[in-house]
C-alpha cells in the first residue's frame, strides 16, 4: 500500500519569523524591556503572544533569546533550532499526530520527510517551495519511488519487503505496471492501460520464456521458448492451455515438428514432420504413442505393435510412368508437381 499525505498543510513551512519581530528587535523594544524586568529571573521568555493565531516560545540569555517553538491555535507546533535571528524550522507536529521534518537554512527550509501516525513515511527532495516526492515507505516495509517535478510526481518503482520489485511507466495518476522482477531472477512483463495491465511475457532466470495473450486476469499461455531455442505452442483458455506443437530449431532434430491432440496434461503425439518433408503418424494415449504410419515421397510404410516395439508390416509404393507401351520408364518422384 502506498502511504499518502493526508493533509496538504504538511507540505508548507509556516509563515515564521520574518513578519514577527524578535524580543530584542527595535519594533518591540519598549514593550519587551518592561517584560524583561519581570521575566529576567526565569532566564527564558516563556510565551510571548504575538497575535490571535500564533505564539512564539523563546529561550536563551537576555541578549541571545532565540525562538524554539511556534504554536498555532489549531494545535499545530513547529520546532526551531539555531542561534538568535538565525532560527530555522526543523520539525512540525500536527494535532492528528503526523510529523513533518525540514532541512535547509533559516528562511529557506525545505520539506524532507512526512511521518504519519500509521507508521508510513514520505520523503521529499528539492529547494523550498519546489519539493518533490521521491519515496514513500510503508510501515510493512514496502517502498514506492517517484520521479518528476513537484506536483507531477509519477510512480516509477515499488520495492516489496520480500525483495520483489514492480516497475511503472506513464504520467502521474496514470502509471501502468510494465514489469515485475522477482528475487529469484524471474521477470514478468505487462502491457495495457493502468488498472488493466495484462501479462504478456515471463522471462525465467534459466533463459526460458513464456508468452501470453488475452485480457488482464484471463491471460493464456500461447508459446514457450526454451533455452535450447526450441518452441512449444499452446491453445485453449487460461489455465487449460494444451500443447499443440513443438518446433525444433536447433540440435540434432533441427527442422522437425511434433503435433499433439488432447486435453491439457493429456496431450498425445499424433504426427511428426521432418525437415525433408517426411511424416510419421502415431496412435495411442499420451506417453504410450505407437508409430502406425510413415509417409515419404511416393512410399507409405505401415507399422503394428506396442510403443517402442513397432514392426513394419506393409509398404505401399506409388510409381508414375511415362513413355510408349513397352518402353515405359519410372518418373523420378522429385520431378512430379503434386498439388
Amino acid at each position: 500500500m502506498e502511504p499518502a499525505v493526508s493533509d496538504d498543510s504538511l507540505i508548507s513551512v509556516p509563515e515564521c519569523l520574518g513578519d514577527t519581530p524578535a524580543p530584542h528587535s527595535s519594533g518591540n523594544k519598549r514593550k519587551l524591556d518592561a517584560e524583561r524586568s519581570h521575566y529576567a529571573r526565569l532566564g527564558a521568555w516563556r510565551a510571548q503572544k504575538t497575535n490571535h493565531t500564533r505564539v512564539l516560545c523563546w529561550e536563551g540569555s537576555f541578549q541571545q533569546q532565540r525562538v524554539v517553538r511556534i504554536e498555532i491555535n489549531n494545535g499545530t507546533k513547529f520546532y526551531c533550532e539555531g542561534d538568535a535571528s538565525k532560527e530555522r524550522v526543523v520539525r512540525g507536529e500536527y494535532p492528528n499526530g503526523n510529523k513533518v521534518f525540514y532541512g535547509g537554512d533559516a528562511g529557506s527550509e525545505m520539506l524532507v520527510r512526512v511521518e504519519h501516525t500509521d507508521g508510513n513515511k514520505v520523503f521529499y527532495e528539492g529547494d523550498a517551495g519546489s519539493e518533490r516526492k521521491v519515496r514513500a515507505e510503508h510501515k510493512d516495509g514496502n517502498k514506492i519511488f517517484y520521479e518528476g517535478d513537484a506536483g507531477s510526481e509519477r510512480k516509477v518503482r515499488a520495492e516489496h519487503k520480500d525483495g520483489n520489485k514492480i516497475f511503472y511507466e506513464g504520467d502521474a495518476g496514470c502509471e501502468r505496471k510494465v514489469r515485475v522482477e522477482h528475487t529469484d531472477g524471474n521477470k514478468v512483463f505487462y502491457e495495457g492501460d493502468a488498472g488493466c495491465e495484462r501479462k504478456v511475457r515471463v522471462e525465467y532466470s534459466t533463459g526460458q520464456k513464456k508468452f501470453y495473450l488475452g485480457d488482464a486476469g484471463c491471460e493464456r499461455k500461447v508459446r514457450v521458448e526454451h533455452t535450447t531455442g526450441n518452441k512449444t505452442f499452446y491453445e485453449g483458455d487460461a489455465g487449460c492451455e494444451r500443447k499443440v506443437r513443438l518446433e525444433f530449431l536447433t540440435g540434432p532434430f533441427h527442422g522437425q515438428k511434433i503435433f499433439y491432440l488432447g486435453d491439457a496434461g493429456c496431450e498425445r503425439k499424433v504426427r511428426l514432420e521432418f525437415s525433408n518433408g517426411r511424416k510419421m503418424f502415431y496412435l495411442g494415449d499420451a506417453g504410450c504413442e505407437r508409430k502406425v504410419r510413415k509417409e515419404k515421397e511416393n512410399e507409405t510404410s505401415f507399422f503394428e505393435g506396442e510403443s517402442g516395439q513397432e514392426r513394419l508390416v506393409r509398404v505401399e509404393k506409388t510409381e508414375f510412368y511415362t513413355g510408349a507401351a513397352g518402353c515405359e520408364t519410372v518418373i523420378d518422384p522429385s520431378l512430379l508437381c503434386v498439388p
